[in-house]
């Protein structure tokens, strides 16, 4: 993917959903996030969805 050192937003997305979604799991996250914020977040997101 080639981009001018400013992505655009869907440029953007694309490029995490490619190269970093993969590496995420609960137990770097918990590491990277030991207050618990993004679980909290991931936990509304989840109630707003039902």
């Amino acid at each position: 993917m080639k981009f001018d050192d400013i992505m655009k937003e869907n440029t953007a997305k694309k490029y995490l959903s490619e190269k970093a979604f993969s590496y995420m799991n609960a137990d770097r996250i918990r590491k990277r996030d030991p207050k618990g914020e993004i679980k909290s977040w991931l936990i509304k997101i989840d109630e707003l969805t039902k």
